[in-house]
């Protein structure tokens, strides 16, 4: 058993992309329909519930809807054998009899921001692995801390480039300012200029 499986209706594709792609970057493997090419999809997904450490299940208005048997099947499957992982992504509540299990809320995770919610799932994630995969306790806790230290260093840096770039702007603008002044003054000058020549001229 070395990592998860996602379940989802097809119409949450981008938010479960999103999940997947963020867990594989913390180093879980992850499965998902988009893995099976072709074959018989029921044997396939028995296969991977039953080999997976845990089955995260994006609830949604979607999924919720009783056309999407698979996801009940998912859920049942995972529910039974205690590889459950509940999430709801629009603030739905999972269906009969998974809504007794904890929700973790990922409304409003968009992947690119720390998220209590995301959170928690990877700490649920860390917690399944590490019983039944052997994977050490707290790695997938750790590299997502990690993540968003690298995150925030990223953040911090926009923030100075920007500061400086607001910085340079003002100091441009100063400058146009001095040398706009500069060129009223010498203009101002020459029109004087200008004005005592007819002047001189002008004398009989």
């Amino acid at each position: 058993m070395t990592g998860v499986v996602i379940s989802y209706s097809r119409k949450d594709i981008a938010f479960a992309t999103r999940v997947t792609l963020a867990l594989r970057s913390l180093g879980v493997e992850v499965w998902w329909d988009q893995d099976m090419l072709s074959g018989a999809w029921r044997r396939r997904l028995e296969q991977e519930i039953e080999k997976g450490a845990a089955v995260i299940v994006l609830w949604s208005a979607n999924s919720r809807s009783r056309r999407n048997k698979i996801i009940h099947l998912e859920a049942t499957m995972a529910w039974k054998t205690d590889k459950l992982i509940n999430t709801a992504i629009d603030g739905s509540s999972p269906l009969q009899p998974f809504f007794d299990d904890n929700v973790l809320p990922l409304d409003g995770w968009t992947g690119r921001e720390a998220h209590h919610g995301w959170g928690r799932v990877v700490a649920a994630v860390d917690e399944h692995l590490s019983k039944v995969s052997g994977v050490e306790k707290n790695s997938i806790n750790n590299a997502l801390d990690q993540q968003l230290i690298g995150l925030r260093s990223k953040q911090s840096r926009i923030a100075q480039l920007t500061n400086a770039h607001q910085t340079a702007l003002r100091d441009v603008e100063k400058q146009t300012a001095q040398v706009d002044a500069e060129v009223a003054s010498v203009e101002a000058a020459e029109a004087q200029i200008t004005l005592l020549k007819q002047v001189v001229v002008s004398k009989p």
